[in-house]
């Protein structure tokens, strides 16, 4: 194959023209051996020549792998030249004199510089040079084959094996936007597919055309990306391309853009999906009817609710067939104006539904063609409900009309300030008559002209938000009296506000006296007058509020009156509550006018001081001045009752400062309670600072509280199991211990937690959680023979016993996770009867119905009263550990435990020792009757994992319950 054959005739004689005449021989060559390796994507290709004088031929130019090679030199004499063609891709200069390409060693003759003729093959395939007329023929086939290519219509691409652009037509290059040079040796798949695409999945496609997998007559679209960046959609019909000894040498494929047609598709479709939404969602009933016989063609699922006939009950039927129309003549109305106009706009009608109910409906109705027919789309809307509401409406505005004369309350009609009309209510209000209203301006009933123009610009500037005005203001009656009232004005016209308004007046004099009244019981105390602890928090919040801003120092007084109790106990209450108001008195008048005394409950007074300046000690002095003042002003007699001696009283005080939000409100009032019994420890009668040391404690304790809050809902509380043993070292159950891994504390210890859940109401989950992992647990038990049998024994805190569902939450857990009642035991102390025994006892029975057993912890520290004992439903006692630790030493303890042994073993109770540490104690158990154990010496608390390995898991014990 000639490189001609790549080129038109001109481009021919242009290269034959620059070949024989370039001054650079081997540069020349080295441009035409790059040009040919990209054009006809050879590799390796090679411009050879004969060395005078030298049986050795050396290239003029050669290119391998994308790139030049060095110069490399071999023997004609032992190459036949079918072997150098064979051994791969190359073009050779060839001998002018030697027009054919013979099969024997080359010789040592001396090229011709003119010659053009360059021939190339592939693996082996040999294209000899043929004569003038056959290339010519040659030449004009190609160009015959290109001028086609280029003027189809179709995008023609054709790619080698490897997926290079061989081939590309006009309509390919406008459609991309390159020149045919810019993509000629190109990588189609990264040149012009989208990035997004998955181009493995399209080159597959060019393998299975290239393997003959994918006919022809196949068609597969894909997008291609252009120069600029859009894409576009084209649908590709592809075969392979074979050389003249049928091997596979690339795909052609001929593509049409169907990005248009796609997009007219996708909107064809979605008109349609819009219609048919439309046309089944509408809430009015929609129906076509062939004009020919009338008959229904299609209906919606409002016509369905309209006539409560289903669409497969009237579609091929007539309206007359199914007797829809309650009046003929309003059908023949309509078929005139549809034969007349070819239209019918909002004629009312009656239908007659299903089931004989009439609806009253608004109907349109057009005539359209579908599928060449002549059809009736109709759109009917209920309007019985508006008919019926316009009636109603008639006869509501009769009615109103009598109210209004009656309502409770005032009701008038201002036209540009000017009252127009009014009722008899609100001539009751203001005393006037009629006749001294009407046409009088509305400014009568104010008291002052600010109000009267503060009233109209508020209310007209909400009518104009909100399209009413509602504004509370006072009027001034004929009487001269003031009475609080809320107007309500809306205008006759929003678009005109010189037409008037209407307006509502109701008289709230009352409810603002009660409101007053109401103010003072929920911010005031009653007794002294005071703020209360409501009031007092709102105004320290201010207070802080007001330091943030200019940094001044506070300071909060905590104080009680000393003895006061005894007072109020001997004197009465009476005598108590005047020495209170007294006192609140002194204080009021010991302080600054701008400083706030309050009462926080009992014999507590609060006192908040502000602005006491920017220095922490100069505020102090000042608060420890004003401190001693209330203390000197409370130690003055009072004559509380006039027939009896004066009385005294002192006080303590707490103190301490505050700026800015550095300390909470809670944690001021702490601090002030902190010391204030600091300054009840000093022996009464004084004042005394808070103790930044007892900051630490507090904030720990508030840092624990919150670590202990969390606790549970990032899974840092666990359970450690002690065992519980019997006479013979068997383990029977075992007791759930809670524990916590704190994160940087390691395990806190229960009594320095336990005690805060019970105090801030924590040991509600936490109770909550115990139980239900001590219930997950006994079902775990279960699965396997050495665990199956073990009692779990829980400890239920009194506030979480004496929860109204505590039952319910028990019952709850126990179904929850399928664990068996009876290996359940709750463990109780004695602090939790000692509040409403009755319902105590009636707890216990419902639990023991459903077979959990009880315990009572840590017998003979509390009451240990004989009464409760013979009435709870209690199974077991567990002796307390104070009265074990010396039993074999101290004789008043060993009595004390024998007593307790003896008394169970009367009442058929089991009894549990607990803190068992060595082996005289558990000896002198034994000795005495007792036979269950749990302690140090046993087994320590651990968690289940350890727990579970115990050797003694498996004894033979009793299992009956």
């Amino acid at each position: 194959m000639e490189v001609a054959g790549i080129m038109d005739v001109n481009e021919r004689r242009t290269f034959e023209s620059a070949f024989i005449s370039a001054p650079n021989r081997r540069r020349f060559c080295e441009t035409a051996v790059r040009h040919t390796a990209e054009t006809l994507m050879l590799d390796p290709v090679l411009v050879t020549h004969l060395i005078p004088g030298q049986p050795r031929i050396a290239p003029l130019a050669a290119w391998q792998v994308g790139r030049p090679i060095p110069n490399w030199f071999y023997d004609p004499a032992f190459t036949a030249r079918d072997q150098l063609l064979s051994a791969g891709r190359c073009i050779i200069e060839s001998d002018m004199t030697h027009p054919g390409i013979a099969r024997t060693p080359l010789i040592d003759i001396d090229p011709i510089q003119v010659d053009p003729c360059i021939l190339a093959t592939r693996t082996g395939v040999e294209f000899e040079p043929c004569d003038g007329d056959a290339m010519e023929r040659l030449r004009q086939e190609h160009d015959t084959i290109r001028n086609i290519l280029q003027t189809v219509e179709a995008i023609i691409v054709a790619l080698d094996v490897e997926g290079r652009i061989t081939l590309v037509n006009r309509k390919g290059c406008q459609l991309l936007g390159y020149q045919e040079a810019e993509l000629i040796g190109r990588d189609w798949f990264s040149t012009c597919l989208p990035h997004d695409i998955d181009v493995a999945e399209i080159r597959a496609i060019h393998r299975n055309i290239l393997n003959g997998d994918l006919l022809g007559s196949e068609c597969v679209d894909n997008p291609v990306r252009t120069r600029s960046g859009a894409e576009r959609l084209i649908a590709w019909h592809n075969n392979s391309i074979r050389d003249a000894e049928g091997r596979v040498i690339g795909s052609l494929s001929a593509g049409e853009d169907i990005t248009e047609r796609r997009r007219a598709e996708r909107k064809l479709t979605d008109s349609e999906t819009r219609y048919r939404l439309a046309f089944q969602t509408s809430p009015d009933s929609i129906n076509i009817n062939r004009l020919s016989d009338g008959c229904y063609l299609d209906v919606n699922d409002g016509f369905v609710r309209l006539t409560g006939w289903s669409r497969d009950e009237v579609i091929g039927q007539r309206s007359r067939d199914i007797g829809i129309w309650h009046d003929l003549a309003v059908r023949r109305q309509l078929v005139n104006a549809l034969a007349r106009d070819g239209y019918c706009e909002n004629l009312e009608a009656c239908f007659v539904k299903k089931n004989g109910e009439i609806v009253i409906a608004l109907m349109s109705a057009h005539l359209i063609t579908l599928e060449g027919e002549t059809c009736i789309l109709s759109i009917t809307r209920d309007i019985t409900d508006k008919k019926r509401a316009e009636e109603a409406l008639r006869d509501s505005e009769a009615r109103a009309n009598s109210i209004l004369r009656v309502a409770p309350v005032g009701i008038g009609v201002v036209v540009r300030r000017l009252f127009m009309e009014v009722n008899d209510t609100l001539l009751r209000m203001t005393g006037y008559r009629q006749d001294e209203l009407i046409g009088q301006s509305a400014r009568l009933l104010y008291p002052s002209d600010a109000e009267f123009e503060f009233v109209g610009h508020e209310k007209y500037d909400q009518i104009r938000a909100q399209g009413i005005g509602t504004v509370e203001t006072r009027w001034r009656c004929k009487d001269g009296s003031l009475i609080n009232v809320i107007l309500s004005s809306s205008p006759i016209d929003p678009d005109d506000f010189d037409k008037g308004v209407t307006f509502t007046a109701q008289d709230i004099t009352a409810r603002k006296v009660h409101e007053e009244q109401i103010r003072n019981l929920a911010y005031f105390d009653p007794l002294t007058g005071l703020p209360n602890r409501r009031l007092l928090v709102d105004r320290l919040e201010h207070a802080l509020i007001a330091s943030h801003r200019s940094r001044q120092y506070g300071a909060l007084m905590m104080l009680d009156l000393d003895q006061f109790k005894a007072i109020n106990d001997t004197l009465g209450h009476d005598v108590g509550d005047r020495l209170l108001v007294e006192a609140a008195q002194r204080m009021t008048t010991s302080v600054r006018e701008g400083d706030t005394v309050g009462r926080l409950g009992g014999d507590e007074y609060v006192v908040i001081l502000e602005n006491l300046g920017t220095e922490e000690q100069a505020a102090a002095n000042a608060t420890e001045m004003t401190a001693e003042k209330v203390r000197f002003a409370l130690n003055m007699p009072y004559a509380l009752a006039s027939a009896e001696p004066a009385h005294y009283c002192t006080s303590s005080i707490g103190l301490t400062l505050f700026r800015g939000h550095d300390t909470s409100i809670e944690v001021l009032l702490k601090q002030a309670d902190v010391a204030l019994y600091q300054a009840k420890g000093a022996g009464r009668n004084t004042a005394r600072f808070f103790n930044p040391n007892m900051q630490k404690t507090i904030e720990s304790r508030m840092a624990l509280e919150t670590a202990l809050r969390q606790a549970l809902f990032k899974g840092e509380l666990q359970l450690f199991y002690q065992p519980q043993i019997d006479q013979n070292g068997r383990c029977f159950g075992a007791e759930a211990l809670l524990r916590w891994r704190r994160p940087g504390h390691g395990l806190v210890a229960p009594l320095e937690f336990i005690p805060l859940a019970e105090e801030t109401g924590l040991i509600l989950p936490i109770g909550q959680w115990v139980m239900d992992t001590a219930c997950a647990q006994i079902k775990a038990w279960e699965a396997s023979e050495r665990t199956r049998f073990l009692r779990m024994a829980v400890n239920v805190s009194a506030r979480q016993f004496h929860q109204p569902d505590f039952v319910a939450q028990v019952q709850a857990s126990l179904e929850r996770y399928g664990a068996n009642p009876h290996r359940l035991k709750l463990e109780l102390t004695e602090s939790v009867v000692l509040e409403n025994a009755e319902q105590v006892v009636s707890r216990m029975n419902q639990l023991r119905a459903l077979g959990v057993s009880f315990s009572m912890d840590d017998f003979g520290t509390g009451y240990s009263s004989l009464s409760y004992l013979k009435r709870l439903p209690l199974d077991q006692l567990k002796i307390d550990k104070s009265f074990i630790r010396d039993i074999a030493t101290d004789p008043n303890d060993a009595a004390i435990v024998r007593a307790i042994l003896a008394m169970s073993q009367s009442l058929g109770l089991e009894v549990v020792a607990e803190g068992i540490e060595n082996e005289a104690q558990r000896r002198f158990l034994c000795e005495n009757g007792c036979h269950r154990f749990q302690g140090y010496l046993l087994g320590k608390p651990k968690p289940i994992e350890e727990w579970e390995t115990r050797p003694d898991l498996g004894a033979d014990v009793d299992r009956t319950t």
